[in-house]
């Protein structure tokens, strides 16, 4: 996927969801919801059923889509695309800083006005 459509489905994304990792599917186009199925096969986006008994005894059904945050910033940091994440540099050796002061740092000082 090139940079610009990627931004492109971001944008799309982050209008429908907004601060919400979870939209109700029935606020859906047909085209938006194919979208979605199309994300759901990379892993950004689950779907995810509800069943609720209404007070007359039937069953309804309730369709929601939900933001896959881990794998969102695994794409965002290269992992998925066969990058390896950033890493922080590790320290060479670990030392002991106490150590390298000179001798006069522990002495104690006077107090002001002393």
């Amino acid at each position: 996927m090139e940079k610009e459509e990627a931004r492109e489905y971001a944008n799309f994304l982050l209008d429908l969801f907004g601060y919400n990792n979870r939209i109700v599917d029935n606020i859906l186009e047909k085209e938006e919801r194919q979208i979605f199925y199309q994300l759901e096969d990379i892993g950004l986006v689950k779907s995810e059923t509800e069943f609720h008994v209404l007070y007359d005894g039937r069953e309804w059904r309730a369709f929601f889509w939900n933001l896959e945050k881990e794998n969102i910033f695994m794409y965002a940091s290269g992992v998925k695309r066969g990058k390896k994440p950033k890493k922080r540099e590790k320290r060479k050796e670990s030392r002991n800083i106490y150590f390298e002061l000179p001798e006069e740092v522990w002495y104690r000082r006077k107090s002001f006005g002393e």
